[in-house]
């Protein structure tokens, strides 16, 4: 967890303005956004690749390829070649994430689930929280080619480590013989999930829409430095560490579609202070809400998907949801909690959903 944090604080927390120092257009830094769904658009295929071999081996394979991609950050020094990479990074992360989902019911099992992951959590955005301003000075000292790439080393050490872990892969559950066959025998037999999910690209279409130009006002209208973004990704972080507790209890006394709505109500801060922000501390509003919805959405949105799912297909549901809105990681009295492979969400959402869009 704390590997994985130091990776996602410099890569998940900075890529976006990197890029714009690079010269990336609104376009380009739009693209960027979108490859973060390339993974997941291929889950479906994942669970049929998955059949018949070891969920683990198949999980850290992938994870050293995307990783271990992002050292070739070493030598690139152009927006369009680090899109590349961000790509190959993006598909090779997210892919496996039905098998992430499949260890999860072993690691962690049903009583202390929740509170596990909890603990999981809280240590990767502690290392988080205090790696973001190190790595944001770092950026400014060494720049990108350096501190991208050690990034990458220690994403490469949190994947071996967990690579690492003794699994008991005998007492997972077959996967549903309907697994793999696509999302329509999902819609065609389940209206309440259909519904659930055809409301999710309304909610990522605004955080695509949106995203790509909070870098720009952050680069060419405040010009901030990657110290001082690095500051309020700080902030960000102190507020993502303190909001699951909150967000959890809430979810077990009003359920994830509440949670959800209130979460999309405060949401509406975050564009409203870049629309009226004249200096960087303008912006601590939208930091805090980011890391707010970080947690709450990612809770919410996944929690009601999970809760939707039947039993036996929790994998082929979760790798649907994930098509949608991304940043994975649930808390909710113990039960099954989808991957946070991507973003320990990362971090989102997130994710984390909201992890990735923006930070």
């Amino acid at each position: 967890s704390i590997a994985v944090g130091f990776f996602y604080a410099a890569i998940v927390g900075f890529l976006l303005v990197v890029l714009r120092r690079l010269g990336a257009s609104t376009d380009l830094l739009a693209l960027y956004l979108a490859q973060t769904y390339l993974g997941t658009i291929l889950t479906p295929l994942s669970i049929r690749v998955m059949r018949g071999q070891s969920p683990k081996r198949f999980l850290i394979i992938f994870w050293l390829l995307a990783r271990g991609s992002l050292i070739l950050t070493a030598i690139v020094n152009q927006a369009e070649w680090l899109l590349l990479l961000t790509a190959l990074f993006w598909m090779f992360e997210l892919f496996p994430s039905p098998a992430y989902a499949r260890i999860l019911q072993v690691i962690y099992p049903n009583p202390y689930r929740g509170r596990s992951l909890s603990v999981i959590r809280t240590s990767m955005l502690v290392a988080m929280l205090l790696m973001t301003p190190i790595v944001g000075w770092a950026l400014d000292v060494y720049g990108h080619r350096v501190v991208l790439p050690i990034a990458a080393i220690f994403g490469i050490i949190s994947a071996l480590i967990f690579g690492g872990m003794q699994i008991d892969e005998k007492s997972l559950p077959p996967l549903s013989a309907q697994a793999g066959k696509g999302i329509w025998s999902i819609l065609k037999t389940d209206p309440r999930f259909t519904l659930y999910i055809l409301s999710l690209p309304l909610y990522g279409l605004g955080l695509l829409v949106g995203a790509p130009f909070f870098a720009i006002i952050q680069v060419d209208r405040l010009q901030l430095s990657y110290t001082t973004i690095g500051m309020l990704n700080l902030v960000q972080s102190i507020t993502w560490l303190v909001s699951p507790p909150i967000w959890g209890r809430l979810l077990d006394r009003r359920g994830g579609l509440w949670v959800i709505q209130i979460n999309l109500g405060i949401a509406v801060i975050l564009p409203l202070s870049y629309v009226w922000a004249t200096n960087a501390w303008m912006l601590l509003p939208a930091f805090i809400v980011s890391g707010s919805i970080s947690a709450g959405i990612e809770m919410g949105v996944l929690t009601t998907g999970i809760d939707l799912a039947k039993k036996d297909r929790v994998a082929e549901y979760s790798d649907h949801l994930h098509e949608h809105v991304y940043d994975p990681v649930t808390l909710k009295n113990g039960r099954y909690m989808p991957p946070d492979a991507p973003g320990y969400s990362v971090q989102f959402p997130a994710t984390a959903l909201t992890t990735y869009l923006f930070h």
